[in-house]
């Protein structure tokens, strides 16, 4: 029995790690039929997928609507039918930011005299505590708990969204958290972009 145990207990970290490194679209092509369903239903044509396993959660982009897709799944692909799923219009986005355990890696938000506004509004309304990350001085951890993708947008009812990336604690250093930074960090860049195009779009209109 000891000897059993010992080997449960070396391969543990191993299964972990395999479970960990699952690629995205090997998650995403075990679902794919349903949300392939789902998305025909609503008119919603994706881009870009990401599927979290960590948190269930699902994001995606549709470039041609210029529409994001938010959905809570649930944790079987034979009840995804019954996730919560929201649709976001690109152009109500106030803001993106990376959180590495609670502290802000990096941040984006309107800066239009109107994209402000809107956001100031979101802040004011009971969400500044929801929306904001922790400011103080980070620690240098080795290792991380949680990555999360926090997209602010305008609607007072559901004004925060959040995407885990990571299911477990992982080495800053090891190579399977760098590939999971760089998915959250591309995810990041697309909102940023599409946040500084609502900003030119306003100029624009004030222009005109």
């Amino acid at each position: 029995m000891g000897i059993i145990v010992l080997i449960f207990g070396v391969c543990l970290p191993f299964i972990i790690f395999y479970l960990d490194s699952e690629s995205n679209d090997m998650r995403i092509s075990q679902y794919q039929h349903v949300i392939d369903k789902m998305f025909k239903e609503y008119g919603f044509n994706p881009n870009q997928i990401y599927l979290s396993d960590c948190k269930s959660k699902l994001i995606a982009f549709d470039e041609k609507k210029y529409e994001l897709c938010v959905m809570d799944v649930p944790y079987t692909k034979n009840k995804l039918d019954e996730a919560d799923i929201k649709f976001v219009s690109c152009k109500d986005l106030l803001q993106v930011e990376l959180l590495e355990d609670d502290f802000s890696v990096t941040k984006t938000e309107r800066t239009s005299q109107i994209g402000s506004v809107l956001l100031g509004t979101i802040l004011a309304g009971g969400f500044g505590a929801v929306v904001g990350a922790l400011t103080s001085k980070k620690v240098n951890k080795k290792h991380v708990d949680k990555l999360v993708l926090q997209i602010v947008v305008n609607d007072l009812n559901n004004p925060v969204y959040q995407v885990n990336f990571l299911r477990n604690s992982m080495s800053k250093e090891s190579k399977s958290y760098q590939e999971i930074f760089n998915k959250a960090n591309h995810w990041y860049k697309l909102l940023s972009v599409i946040i500084k195009r609502n900003d030119e779009l306003d100029q624009q209109a004030i222009i005109n």
